[in-house]
């Protein structure tokens, strides 16, 4: 599961909000929870404590919780690696990939990657958007090759399923979950 929980940017405070937020975590329980906007705000509040019961956290621990793309995971799953990168060509610190790999019950592996893109809106945001994507698509590949496992990413990409960052992963046999 995804989710952009909307940092306090526009005052909307976490509070008001974290219990909701772990009220539909808990009922969907997934296996993998990639968080986006966790900023000072949400480290702060209750909702990784709620969390942290049923699920272990990767990222969590990078920049002193700066790390605003971090991940829960069950903790049945054994985690084998895990990184972290700033997507290159923004200065906004919430744009970022946190990646892990993990391994489950049945000696499984995969990958996942959490990601947050440029937000802004036009032909020039457009390009870095693109840049976004072919720097995951690299990230993707390098994990699939060293750990030999299948690797899935999610996140805020802010943008279309028509738009030229799914081109760039349709160009990288980069498969749509929706497709499959």
């Amino acid at each position: 599961m995804t989710s952009n929980i909307w940092g306090d940017y526009f005052n909307n405070p976490v509070e008001d909000r974290e219990k909701l937020l772990f009220d539909v975590f808990d009922r969907y329980k997934p296996d993998i929870l990639g968080l986006q906007e966790v900023n000072k705000s949400w480290y702060e509040s209750n909702l990784l404590e709620y969390l942290s019961e049923e699920y272990c956290f990767v990222g969590t621990e990078i920049y002193e919780n700066t790390n605003y793309v971090p991940m829960a995971y069950k903790k049945g799953l054994l985690l084998l690696a895990k990184g972290y990168e700033r997507l290159l060509d923004t200065t906004d610190k919430s744009k970022a990939i946190t990646w892990a790999v993990f391994q489950d019950a049945a000696e499984n592996k995969f990958g996942v990657c959490n990601t947050h893109f440029w937000w802004k809106t036009g032909p020039e945001h457009d390009l870095i958007r693109v840049k976004n994507a072919k720097q995951l698509t690299s990230l993707i590949k390098n994990i699939h090759a060293k750990y030999e496992c299948p690797v899935f990413a999610f996140g805020d990409m802010n943008t279309t399923i028509s738009s030229e960052v799914f081109q760039v992963y349709a160009e990288n046999d980069i498969q749509n979950l929706y497709d499959l």
